[in-house]
């Protein structure tokens, strides 16, 4: 990669992160609108973890469903994201 390359994708990446925000203070001024409160949640892991069991388990971006080998609990690999996704925030929001 060039040094010029590498300055694109500095920029870009810098383009990207100023949406990642400006897309959070949206959704938490929309939300705070209607009395509702954002809680931002790291994502690390939360498609690896089993929702039902919380057994972590590696796999490849390629696998599309969650499959617990110490559980058997089947479910797409988004949808068990999503829900680790929000017992985090749960958890955040009783604290």
């Amino acid at each position: 990669m060039s040094k010029k390359q590498a300055g694109f994708k500095s920029v870009n990446r810098s383009i990207l992160d100023a949406s990642w925000g400006i897309l959070i203070s949206m959704i938490t001024y929309k939300a705070e609108k209607t009395g509702k409160v954002v809680i931002k949640v790291n994502p690390a892991y939360t498609s690896q973890d089993c929702s039902k069991c919380s057994y972590r388990e590696k796999k490849s971006l390629s696998q599309r469903i969650h499959k617990c080998s110490n559980c058997g609990y089947v479910i797409d690999r988004d949808v068990n994201a999503a829900l680790n996704i929000n017992k985090k925030g749960i958890e955040i929001y009783k604290k």
